[in-house]
């Protein structure tokens, strides 16, 4: 910018660096994602014809839980660029997440592969397959992890996908011994997932040098993620100290009630109202729990690892065999099934077996 203080894609550039640039510790400030808008905004004074502007103020707003906005400003970006892969991979975590349609997920992730270049092949093949495997299709996932491999020839990342793969099926011990395998390779991609994996499967004590450390990391950095709380108050509970539990218990539902307030991306796909739940049910305010479920029930669908979730992630247990609780189950497993049949239809007119 020193040699072209007018060169848009570079205060378009700069914009994906401040994205995620101190990310969650801005996340529930008023200013949140205030420098990505300035730089596209420069950048469109300069060029309003530059796409990765309109792409990366797209990234913001779905960052600030405005999903329609989001997607005006991507067809803005397609438009001007058709071939612009990034917009089709990031729209594909957008439908997944957001407007729930996982058919136009697929066909977007199918299209961003088309379009890339060879060096993110493997990265797209593996969202490909859970793409796929998130809407009840497992066969399909061997089949573009298998080409990932191939093409990556990183055992350490196959292994990382499978594991998940095993937890979104609802198999958490395969995913545990698969996250050992994994974590021998690599542990550094393999730890935030692996307390998970030891919560869901009993291993208690296992899990908490993992979560002990990320409690002191978040303590030290001043960053929190919502979602990350639970899980450790969870474990001190679980092992007696009340004390340190109701600390990450009281922060998480602080977290998840500003991420509301502000309407941050979590509340899109109403993941912070499910974490509200979560907490609520296991602390006995089945109150506020079925408040918050019925908030989540409002969802037009569901994936396959959410309607596990509800089934056994241990948050549950209290309320879990209550009627209303299996009504709401109920409900959630019939959205699953009938985005399920909507993509088989689809993959079907899609000549894909």
């Amino acid at each position: 910018m020193q040699l072209d203080s007018t060169f848009a894609l570079a205060y378009s550039g700069l914009a994906g660096v401040y994205l995620w640039k101190n990310y969650w510790k801005t996340f529930l400030t008023a200013n949140f994602m205030d420098s990505v808008l300035i730089l596209t905004n420069k950048a469109l004074a300069y060029d309003d014809q530059c796409a990765e502007a309109y792409y990366f103020r797209g990234r913001r707003f779905y960052e600030l839980g405005k999903l329609p906005e989001c997607l005006k400003e991507f067809d803005k970006a397609l438009k001007l660029n058709p071939d612009y892969w990034k917009i089709y991979n990031h729209r594909s975590y957008v439908r997944q997440g957001g407007s729930r349609d996982f058919a136009g997920a697929i066909s977007d992730m199918n299209e961003a592969i088309k379009l890339s270049s060879v060096e993110m092949l493997p990265n797209l093949l593996t969202d490909l397959g859970m793409a796929y495997i998130s809407i009840g299709f497992p066969e399909k996932v061997k089949q573009y992890w298998q080409q990932s491999l191939e093409l990556f020839g990183d055992s350490s990342v196959y292994l990382y996908w499978m594991m998940e793969a095993a937890y979104c099926e609802g198999n958490y011990e395969k995913a545990y011994r698969t996250a050992k395998r994994a974590y021998k390779l690599d542990s550094i991609r393999v730890k935030i997932s692996m307390p998970y994996y030891c919560l869901m499967t009993g291993r208690i004590k296992e899990a908490g040098p993992y979560l002990e450390s990320a409690a002191k990391w978040m303590k030290m950095s001043g960053e929190n993620y919502p979602g990350a709380s639970q899980g450790i108050g969870y474990y001190y509970w679980m092992t007696g100290k009340k004390k340190e539990a109701e600390y990450f218990f009281n922060r998480e539902i602080e977290l998840e009630l500003e991420s509301i307030r502000l309407g941050r991306s979590i509340t899109i796909n109403r993941q912070a109202q499910l974490n509200l739940a979560k907490t609520y049910a296991f602390l006995g305010d089945r109150e506020k729990a079925y408040r918050y479920l019925d908030e989540v029930n409002k969802n037009k669908s569901f994936s396959l690892w959410e309607v596990n979730e509800f089934k056994d992630i241990p948050f549950f247990n209290s309320i879990r065999s209550e009627p209303r609780f299996q009504k709401i189950l109920k409900e959630v497993e019939a959205k699953y099934q009938a985005e399920h049949e909507r993509v088989r239809k689809w993959m079907v007119s899609q000549g894909e077996s």
